[in-house]
């Protein structure tokens, strides 16, 4: 037996870690151990001193300044219940669990990590990667996801690229007004649906030329403000509501009007370096009183 100071000498270090998995290569048994929260690694038995322990247990190990870990007892713990096992000689495994949980259905990495899990019960599946990618390809033909409640995305980033196009969906019920449909073309984008709300701090839209065509517009800000270099206006009426109005024109106001009725419940002044006022016709100027010069 290997004394605590020798091995205190040697710079040896000596912990207490759980069997995940046990499996044989090249002619020997090894086990899968974790020391509490952290990774797994692979250790052997020293000389033999342990040949049976099981997934569940809690070991001695022996780890060397070189990195070398070896089991040299078992300290306690209850091992798990004896599964029903299927092990390929690299250490994977699949395993029918039956404790006071019920039965499970685990399948396990070569170092022990839990990849799938199935509970007939609750009928609920669990897939898991611990460690590097997840790739889901299929060659010809479609993939299907279907779920009746929800489904979850949830990650750092989410990236979805269609080669012809991407569709979103919602049928929400019977009716017009109970569908939605995004459309993601190679060169256009189409959102049909019966409301649209949108809320943003800072807007910006970059076009070349827009069009908007609507029934009724409405249009409500505490502060507008807009800049073009040409406006065009073609309405068959245009309905003006405002508490005080001014405009500042540089260089020339021109109106041409088949009629013009200007009334004003105050006072009308017009100002001028010069006033011309032509007509083809009668000129009439009625008031209590007329001051001319």
């Amino acid at each position: 037996m290997i004394g605590a100071a020798s091995l205190a000498e040697a710079g040896a270090s000596v912990f207490t870690a759980r069997v995940m998995a046990c499996h044989e290569r090249d002619g020997h048994q090894r086990w899968w151990v974790r020391e509490g929260d952290g990774e797994a690694f692979e250790v052997l038995a020293l000389r033999q001193a342990v040949s049976g322990a099981r997934p569940g247990e809690n070991v001695l190990v022996l780890r060397s300044p070189e990195g070398g870990a070896w089991i040299i007892g078992v300290v306690g713990g209850e091992p798990e219940p004896a599964p029903r096992r299927l092990q390929e000689p690299g250490g994977a495994a699949a395993e029918l669990v039956e404790d006071e949980a019920g039965i499970r259905l685990r399948v396990r990495d070569r170092r022990g990590a839990l990849l799938f899990e199935h509970d007939p019960g609750t009928g609920r599946s669990t897939a898991r990667v611990s460690e590097g990618d997840l790739d889901l390809e299929v060659a010809q033909g479609d993939l299907s996801l279907a779920a009746a409640g929800r489904l979850h995305l949830d990650a750092d980033r989410v990236s979805i690229r269609g080669r012809r196009g991407v569709n979103i969906d919602v049928d929400g019920g019977a009716g017009p007004s109970g569908r939605s449909r995004l459309e993601l073309g190679p060169d256009c984008m189409r959102l049909a649906a019966h409301r649209l709300f949108l809320v943003a701090r800072d807007t910006q839209l970059l076009s070349g030329l827009a069009r908007v065509s609507v029934d009724s517009l409405e249009l409500g800000a505490r502060c507008a403000s807009a800049a073009f270099t040409t406006v065009e206006v073609a309405a068959d009426r245009l309905r003006q509501r405002v508490n005080r109005s001014y405009s500042y024109v540089r260089d020339l106001l021109h109106v041409r009007a088949g009629r013009s009725w200007t009334e004003v419940a105050g006072a009308l002044r017009l100002r001028g370096a010069t006033a011309t006022l032509r007509a083809r016709g009668r000129v009439k100027v009625d008031g209590e009183s007329v001051h001319l010069g």
